[in-house]
């Protein structure tokens, strides 16, 4: 008797057309399906999903649309679980279905499970088995991104950019792959100067992880960063010649990101010293110019009556001026971490008394205390 096939998961436009309990019933039925699926044997699995594979079709549309409607994610606890389980079985297998390692696939599973240690580890499993397939998908990313970097209108890459984040940030040996051989970070340092200051941001992130993923693993390629840092400090030292002060990817990397404290922390072993050294002499290209907002102090008005409490303007909103500026940084947060709601940056925020920096930095290296780290990072103002 053979099981019966899963339905691909809907997407938005589809899933407004469904009644409540009919939409019930669709997810209770996929959550028995996947429950029986996991108690098949193996050989029963396999006979399952190779006569007529319903299943990874399935996990596809369903994190796909994970990864890019945090509003279903509380509705759909239990059959997340089940098809994670499911997504185990499938990468532990030595024939892992192709479509599962394609680049925008395995960034829409970073992107549902950014914080998962048993998703990390079995992506770095996979890696280590299926690195060269993965690679090939990562490779076609690549290319792309470095012809619209580099073509008169960089700005069409940011899409691309924004689809690849979730991949970049939870696997270092992707990012890595970026940025081996020279021309990904050239790219990167040439669109700089003439995209959009959001995009601008986006630039230096995927370069700072980039370079700080090198540092990862038992054995950091020493060599390919120091290769890296050497580069960038030579064509900014010419840069700065040509237009003193001029705002720059490598003077926005130093500046604002903590890229030469990380390297400074991370590269303590003998050989490593070439790459700390680069790293110390980059520091000279800081500039304050380029520094974004980092803390804010606010100030009470003085009305020449009572003492004001922070609900005279309203359940502890601050004035105009302030307000404004606060949401110009949570703005600039978002640009970064599109996924992350205005209510969750405002508790970051409150967290590192408005320092963006801080809050970039422990968002990318996925080091927030255990009561944010747990928090709800859709929830919105």
């Amino acid at each position: 008797m053979s099981l019966p096939h899963f339905a691909p998961f809907p997407d938005s436009k589809l899933r407004q057309s469904i009644l409540p309990d009919e939409w019930q019933l669709y997810l209770d039925s996929w959550t028995s399906l996947a429950e029986i699926y996991l108690r098949l044997d193996d050989q029963k699995f396999l006979s399952a999903i190779s006569d007529n594979d319903t299943l990874t079709p399935f996990l596809l549309s369903f994190f796909h649309e994970l990864a890019h409607d945090d509003s279903i994610a509380p509705r759909v606890q239990s059959l997340r679980k089940q098809c994670f389980f499911l997504l185990h079985r499938l990468f532990s297998r030595d024939d892992v279905p192709p479509s599962l390692l394609t680049w925008p696939a395995l960034s829409d599973l970073c992107s549902v499970f950014p914080r998962s240690e048993h998703f990390r580890t079995l992506l770095q499993k996979s890696w280590a088995r299926k690195g060269g397939v993965i690679e090939k998908s990562l490779q076609t990313a690549k290319t792309s991104l470095i012809k619209n970097l580099e073509s008169k209108r960089p700005e069409e890459a940011e899409s691309t950019l924004d689809r690849i984040a979730p991949l970049l940030r939870v696997s270092p040996e992707a990012s890595v792959y970026m940025l081996t051989g020279s021309d990904f970070l050239d790219a990167l340092s040439a669109a700089y100067p003439i995209v959009p200051s959001s995009m601008q941001k986006k630039l230096v992130t995927t370069a700072y992880l980039g370079l700080t993923s090198i540092l990862e693993g038992e054995k950091p390629n020493y060599s390919l960063l120091s290769d890296h840092l050497y580069s960038l400090k030579s064509s900014e030292e010419q840069e700065q010649k040509k237009d003193p002060g001029k705002r720059t990817l490598v003077a926005d990397l130093v500046t604002n990101t903590p890229l030469l404290e990380k390297i400074r922390d991370k590269a303590t072993a003998p050989e490593a010293a070439r790459v700390k050294n680069t790293a110390a002499s980059l520091s000279a290209f800081r500039q304050s110019s380029v520094a974004r907002p980092k803390r804010l102090v606010r100030r009470k008005v003085d009305k020449g009556k009572s003492k004001i409490g922070a609900d005279d303007y309203g359940h502890g909103a601050f004035d105009g001026q302030v307000h404004v500026h606060r949401m110009s940084i949570i703005t600039q947060i978002q640009d970064l971490f599109p996924h992350l709601g205005a209510g969750f940056i405002v508790k970051l925020l409150d967290e590192y008394n408005d320092d963006i920096e801080q809050v970039t930095a422990h968002l990318l290296e996925d080091s927030l205390p255990p009561h944010l780290a747990n928090a709800d990072r859709s929830e919105q103002l």
